[in-house]
């Protein structure tokens, strides 16, 4: 919550293993967003999971470069 009150996102991507599991938590994440105090900061906030394969190699190949 504090990310979202602080950076106000449009979207929270998810990267590695948590990508692979957020079908598990994805809904609960979303209910504890229901009692935030300022609800029309999250009306359109997308939580997705990032489908890059080799997050880690991408990213040290973007440090390189």
């Amino acid at each position: 919550k504090m990310i979202v009150l602080t950076v106000d996102p449009q979207a929270i991507i998810f990267g590695g293993a948590i990508a692979k599991s957020l079908p598990l938590f994805k809904e609960s994440m979303y209910e504890h967003l229901n009692d935030f105090p300022y609800p029309n900061s999250i009306k359109n906030l997308k939580i997705l999971g990032s489908e890059l394969n080799h997050p880690g190699i991408l990213g040290a190949a973007a440090l390189c470069y």
